[in-house]
Formats: structure tokens, sequence, C-alpha cells
């Protein structure tokens, strides 16, 4: 589960970061778990996926790598493959998008906005046969 958690992670992210091939820069964002195991608190939860509380992205040419204090990984477009080097771990990991399996349910704009970084968004929901993962964007933003 655990893997599958991770694997879906990194293709929406990956999804949402292709999406914006004119984009060029650096993203800073906040990661938030909320456990609804009894018996499993959201640390645990942030633990087991490799969760810290923020991630740095930096996007060039359709190519991204992601940056947190426990990891980093390389999303490479071409190969369809993120490489993972875990921080005091010497290998390399890597997780291929090609084979995914994963059945998308459902795909929903929500009620809920918020303002950040002096843009108001609004929010999407996507549900999958794991989970359901919630982004925020801005219409006025390309």
């Amino acid at each position: 589960m655990t893997k599958t958690l991770l694997i879906l992670a990194f293709l929406c992210i990956s999804l949402s970061l292709s999406a914006q091939k004119d984009f060029e820069g650096i993203i800073v964002y906040r990661n938030m778990v909320s456990s609804n195991t009894d018996g499993i608190s959201n640390n645990t939860w942030k633990k087991i996926l490799v969760l810290t509380d923020t991630d740095t992205s930096m996007i060039k040419k359709g190519k991204f790598k992601m940056t947190t204090a426990r990891k980093e990984a390389y999303y490479i477009t071409e190969k369809q493959k993120v490489f993972i080097r875990y921080k005091g771990i010497d290998t390399l990991y890597y997780i291929d998008y090609s084979s995914d399996t994963t059945t998308i349910v459902s795909v929903n704009k929500t009620a809920d906005k918020k303002r950040i970084a002096g843009y108001d968004c609004n929010s999407l929901a996507v549900q999958t046969s794991l989970g359901t993962s919630k982004y925020y964007y801005s219409p006025s933003i390309y």
C-alpha cells in the first residue's frame, strides 16, 4: 500500500507539473497527512511515506527535481521514470510510470477556496481507487 501511495503521489505531482511546460522556476509547498486509520498517527504516516513538512520542486524544460530533507527525486519525462535518492542510503531507486494501472474514479471541482501566495485559488479533488488528492489552482495564472 505504501509503494502504491508513493507512486500515486509522484504521478499526480509529475502530471500537474509537466502540464505547465512553459513554467520554469522553483515551487515550495507544504505536505499535510490526515490519518483515518485507528492507531496510526499523522506523523507515523509521514514517516512511512517519507514525507516532510515542505518539498521544493525545481522545474525547467518539462523536467523537475524534488528535494526534501530526506530525499531527492528526479522525474525524467522521456523515460517515464522517477529516480529517487534517499539521504544516507547509497542506492538509487526508480519508479516506472509506464506500468501504472491506477484508475481514476472521479475528478471534481470542490467549493473549497484558499488564498495562496496572493492568488485566489479554487480546488480540484482527484479520487482514485487508492484515495483522494486535493489540488489548488488559480485561474489567473497561465
